[in-house]
Parts: structure tokens; sequence; C-alpha cells
């Protein structure tokens, strides 16, 4: 195949023609990329209750965690990751006021010290959202051993 370029109106060797048009690829390959990087956004922890790497006087009832997006409550996984020992499963349920929250119950007998809670949570666009909560309760009472 020959191509042949002439000079003349719209001809696209004009340097003009050529620099809109470059720009204009430009911004719409920014706008498809924007745009799918959106879609590619998966659910996320915006906020917690007791929030990350807080400092307690005393232990909690309960954790509340606050996702991006609706989340669905009877996939959800909470544990208790104890510094030695397997994971203690956590009773969870969802906020029907609040489709984006998840709400975890702790055991009466959490002890001072750090708290690692694990969470496996399904989004409703069905992506898996896996990670960790850490603070600590100091309530100031004697370790009993």
């Amino acid at each position: 195949m020959k191509l042949s370029f002439r000079r003349g109106r719209g001809n696209s060797q004009d340097p003009r023609l050529f620099r809109r048009h470059f720009l204009l690829g430009l911004a719409a390959l920014g706008l498809g990329l924007g745009v799918s990087t959106a879609t590619l956004a998966h659910s996320r922890l915006v906020r917690s209750e007791p929030p990350a790497r807080a400092v307690l006087d005393a232990a909690p009832k309960e954790l509340k965690f606050w996702f991006n997006e609706a989340i669905e409550p009877s996939f959800a996984k909470l544990w208790l990751v104890p510094a030695s020992g397997d994971k203690v499963p956590l009773a969870n349920h969802g906020d029907p006021s609040d489709p984006r929250l998840l709400i975890g119950v702790l055991p009466d007998n959490l002890p001072d010290g750090p708290v690692v809670i694990a969470y496996h949570v399904l989004s409703v666009d069905g992506h898996v959202v896996e990670s960790q909560l850490n603070f600590s309760v100091n309530s100031g009472k004697p370790a009993t051993h």
C-alpha cells in the first residue's frame, strides 16, 4: 500500500491538524483509562470503630467496619488473631440501615494488649476484601497469668 500526502486544506501533514488529532487522541485515551480504573476499584475499608492503631482504655463489646460500597454480610467472616494459636471466629452481622456497615461481636474476656482482627468480606460487586484491623487495649489493670 502506497501512502501519498498532498499539501492543502485538511491535509494530515498540517502540523496544527496533526497536533490537534494527537491531543484529542490523548484526551480520549485518558478518559478511557480513568473510566477503566474507576471500574476496577474494589471495596475497601474506609473507617472502623475502634479506629486502626487506637489505644483503648477498655475492650470494646463490638467492632464496626464501614466499606466504600455495599457488602454481603452473610458471606463476611471475622476472626480474632491471637499472638499464638488458632484464629477465633467472631459473630458478625450487617446493619439493615447501612449496607456498607459490618458489625462484629468481641468476646467478653478480651485481654489487655495488642488486638488483631482479620476480616474477609464479599462486596456486592463480587470482589473479596481481606485484611486486618489492629488496635490495643490498655485498661491499666494488672495482667493476670
